[in-house]
């Protein structure tokens, strides 16, 4: 049966035909399935019309930017130029780095590179600028790596350390004496390097004692570091002054500031030096300078007055005038090592009556001081001054007396400076001994050229390198007799090129190649004559204080004999065969010889006082000769300390035969003339002596 027949036999079958109502609720299922189907389509196709963008025409940016070009040239030549790339990226000017855009205008360089390369690009170049860049490094850092480093530009990094370093602070540095007497340097010109050197501003404080200091941060840094170095740098040193020998604190400050070395008194002549680390030559300078303040603050050099007196000296009456005298502050051009800058000086001078008619009446010229023959002592006594000064320990066999002229001062017993005199107001002769006598002050000699000598012609020049040694175990007192034993070596340089200086006093002239190498100008041998001499001295001195004139004199008598070469002190004959071999050699590496410090000769030990360099002047044209007397001969010397660098001038009448009384006179008369005063109403020649 056909499926057709089936169907129809189905349907026509009672039981198995469908109602009416499913049939007809079958066929409107099926109508509405129809019709949601065909609903559903239109709105999909009706959706699919609305989201569909439209088709618009694109820029090509790459042709109209020319990057295209640039690039497929890259790919073409495989390297990157360094030429190319400097003419395309790096800037013609680079701003300030101080600018306020300096910040903006590095971080578009950087970006620019960074937008144009890859990180391997960016080490090819970095690779062909020669700078090694780390693999680490991320793409921004290798860009401003090749900016920096080639191209000059300062880092933001630095910039930003630059302004902190650039920042102004104060701080302070705690020192104690020592440290800061370091610090400031040889009259300050440590402190004034350390200022120029970081750029600070500098001072010091008391209480507590603090270094100021005022600058950048990064100076204050560095300044920090070098002040601890110096502070772990310092050392300390101790050395035995002879017995009984003592230096006062205002001469150990002196010394120090000479020798650049703190010095302090330990006790009991103990020294402790103070230094950096280094500076042995320091040291070493300022213990030779401390034994020889040693040395002068243990003279006792006795002190007589001549004051003005009628004709009759022998009725030991003063003139009825009664002049009166002060003491007068005064500046000397040098200071010895026993008195300090802050020492006031001051030499007792005559108090004039300027409103007196007759201003020179009654003080002596140089006729009436021919007759210098009786002085006073400080109790008021007359001595007789030929006498006095013929007291040497042994005969009056090859005795000489020489008169140096200067001032003699008088020092402050004050600790602060001041110019007030230690005793005030105008005073009688009588009340000025008995200060004298009563309060002892201590006298310094200053030695000067006289009026007449200070613009004579030099003749008959020599250089002299000198040395004295004196006698540590001579004990010195104002009572007693003893004299003062020394061992003194002189060099005589006989050269052309030593006679005729190229400068003025004052100047820096050729006896500076004493200390400096550099100034030697002697090289054949033939061209120099050396004359050592040594020989040992015995000596008394003497001071005259003349009140009325403008000086002073220090009379001292001589006593020596010559020791011959082979008993020279071993430490001085090697001296003199190295000083000979520095002075002639032609080697300029050869430097000088360091002086003996000490010397032991017949069991006495003997310590370097006077190290120096001297011109020397013989019978300087004065328009008069002293060869009209065999005995008497005059010296100018021109001298360089070459410890301390200090100068002095000194001139010196010698008698060699004091038991004449021709002798004696002619040198009286001599030393009257240099110290007249150049107002005296004399109209004779000065010179005129016959």
């Amino acid at each position: 049966m056909s499926v057709f027949r089936w169907s129809l036999y189905f349907s026509s079958c009672p039981r198995f035909a469908p109602s009416r109502a499913s049939v007809l609720k079958r066929s409107l299922s099926c109508s509405t399935a129809t019709a949601h189907t065909e609903t559903n389509s239109i709105k999909k196709t009706q959706k699919k019309e609305k989201t569909s963008p439209v088709e618009t025409p694109t820029r090509n940016l790459l042709v109209e930017t020319k990057l295209q070009e640039y690039l497929d040239h890259l790919a073409a030549t495989q390297d990157i130029s360094v030429v190319d790339l400097e003419r395309e990226y790096k800037p013609s000017i680079r701003p300030d780095k101080t600018a306020t855009d300096y910040e903006e205008e590095y971080k578009k360089v950087v970006a620019r590179l960074v937008r144009s390369f890859s990180l391997s690009q960016l080490r090819t170049i970095a690779k062909s600028y020669e700078i090694d860049i780390s693999s680490k490094l991320t793409k921004w850092s290798t860009a401003a790596t090749i900016v920096e480093r080639q191209w000059r530009w300062p880092s933001l990094a630095s910039i930003k350390q630059e302004k902190m370093d650039s920042e102004i602070i104060h701080q302070s540095f705690l020192l104690d004496a020592k440290e800061a007497f370091l610090i400031l340097g040889k009259d300050g010109a440590d402190l004034l390097d350390i200022s120029s050197r970081f750029g600070v501003h500098v001072s010091l404080s008391s209480n507590p004692l603090t270094l100021e200091v005022e600058g950048s941060r990064a100076s204050l840094t560095q300044l920090s570091t070098y002040i601890d170095n110096l502070k772990m740098g310092i050392k300390d040193r101790y050395f035995q002054l002879p017995s009984a020998r003592h230096v006062g604190s205002d001469s150990l400050q002196h010394i120090s500031r000479k020798s650049g070395v703190f010095i302090e008194d330990a006790g009991e002549g103990l020294i402790r030096l103070t230094y950096k680390d280094g500076d042995e030559a320091a040291v070493h300078l300022a213990e030779r300078l401390t034994f020889r303040a040693a040395s002068e603050v243990e003279e006792c050099i006795p002190a007589l007055i001549y004051p003005a007196q009628d004709s009759n000296p022998s009725l030991g009456q003063v003139s009825l005038k009664h002049p009166t005298y002060s003491f007068y502050p005064f500046q000397p051009s040098q200071l010895k090592l026993q008195a300090s800058k802050r020492t006031c000086l001051f030499r007792v001078r005559r108090v004039e009556d300027w409103l007196r008619s007759d201003l020179n009446d009654g003080v002596q010229d140089a006729s009436s001081l021919s007759e210098m023959t009786h002085v006073m002592d400080f109790s008021g006594n007359f001595v007789d001054l030929r006498q006095s000064l013929a007291q040497v320990p042994s005969s009056h066999a090859n005795c000489r007396i020489t008169a140096s002229f200067g001032h003699l001062l008088v020092s402050s017993s004050s600790s602060q400076s001041s110019i007030t005199p230690p005793l005030s107001g105008s005073q009688e002769l009588s009340n000025l001994l008995k200060w004298f006598q009563t309060e002892e002050p201590k006298r310094v000699f200053m030695s000067s050229l006289p009026h007449p000598l200070i613009n004579c012609a030099p003749a008959q020049q020599h250089m002299i390198h000198r040395l004295v040694y004196r006698s540590l175990s001579t004990t010195k007192d104002c009572s007693s007799d003893s004299a003062e034993e020394s061992i003194k070596f002189e060099l005589v340089l006989d050269n052309t090129n030593f006679a005729a200086p190229q400068k003025a006093e004052g100047g820096n002239d050729h006896s500076n190649h004493m200390k400096d190498p550099s100034m030697r100008s002697i090289d054949p041998l033939e061209d120099v004559a050396l004359a050592p001499t040594c020989w040992a001295e015995s000596s008394r001195r003497l001071d005259l204080m003349l009140p009325d004139r403008p000086m002073d004199i220090r009379f001292s008598a001589l006593k020596n004999h010559i020791i011959a070469r082979q008993h020279w002190p071993t430490g001085l004959e090697n001296y003199y065969k190295d000083f000979k071999s520095f002075l002639t050699t032609s080697d300029q590496a050869t430097g000088q010889p360091e002086i003996p410090s000490t010397l032991r000769k017949d069991g006495i030990d003997y310590q370097l006082s006077l190290a120096s360099s001297v011109r020397q002047t013989l019978d300087p044209d004065l328009g008069v000769s002293l060869s009209r007397e065999p005995s008497l001969r005059l010296v100018v010397e021109s001298t360089l300390d070459l410890e301390n660098n200090e100068r002095s001038r000194l001139c010196q009448v010698t008698c060699d035969d004091i038991t004449s009384d021709i002798s004696w006179a002619a040198f009286i008369r001599h030393c009257s003339a240099f110290i007249a005063s150049p107002s005296s109403k004399q109209k004779s020649p000065r010179w005129d002596f016959s």
